[in-house]
């Protein structure tokens, strides 16, 4: 068997257990499980800006004599991505899909809102730090 075709029938089984996990069979929709997954695979990619960010800032600190306040500025900043963070993992790990189909609507609201914070909270965190970032950097002539 080729490179390709196993890869692509790890993938599959990979896509097909996740789907499983998570209640949602094969051909089965659920609209607000869609906009749930929508939300997370949205603001998913911006787990990259976080860490940039972090990774920034916490460069910054260690290149550039601050005073205390401009410090404990960082520091509330490495807090705030880090909540984020950890907000997106913790919902992500718990994410589970009851199987019990009466139970699946409440759950799912229950989430949408969940990620819908975490979504409110990881933008939050990238748009305080990139503001502090862009006034950091030098302007460049």
């Amino acid at each position: 068997m080729s490179y390709f075709r196993i890869l692509f029938l790890v993938i599959t089984v990979c896509i097909v257990s996740c789907h499983h996990k998570h209640g949602m069979s094969g051909d089965q929709s659920n609209p607000l499980y869609d906009e749930v997954m929508k939300v997370h695979d949205e603001i998913m990619p911006e787990m990259k800006t976080l860490h940039k960010n972090k990774k920034f800032l916490k460069s910054w600190k260690e290149d550039h004599s601050l005073s205390q306040t401009e410090q404990a500025k960082i520091d509330s900043l490495i807090i705030l991505i880090d909540a984020a963070d950890e907000g997106m993992m913790s919902w992500m790990h718990n994410f589970s899909v009851p199987e019990d189909s009466l139970l699946i609507e409440k759950y799912l609201l229950e989430e949408k809102a969940k990620v819908d914070k975490v979504s409110s909270d990881m933008k939050r965190a990238i748009e305080t730090s990139n503001a502090f970032i862009q006034n950091a950097k030098p302007v460049e002539k």
